[in-house]
């Protein structure tokens, strides 16, 4: 598992969400339980790394919208790897 702290930007072409999960905490998660760009990109990272994802469409849900993501958005996340369990 990966403990992450995690900025979200979601881009659509109408707005702008910004949704962040820092409230001094970590999250931890499975790369198989990520979007492909999220599978892609913390495996180039290595602890101590802070990344910036620009996840296109085909790498995050494609043309289908999910909760407050409208169908076809870029996704843009600040990312700080803290360790790999």
């Amino acid at each position: 598992k990966l403990k992450t702290l995690i900025l979200v930007f979601i881009i659509t072409a109408h707005s702008l969400t910004v949704a962040s999960v820092d409230r001094g905490e970590t999250i931890s998660f499975g790369l198989n339980q990520v979007i492909a760009g999220w599978t892609e990109g913390v495996q180039l990272m290595s602890i101590g790394d802070k990344f910036r994802f620009y996840i296109p469409s085909q790498l995050a849900y494609g043309n289908r919208s999910t909760g407050k993501i409208e169908g076809g958005s870029v996704l843009i996340f600040d990312v700080e790897l803290f360790e790999i369990n």
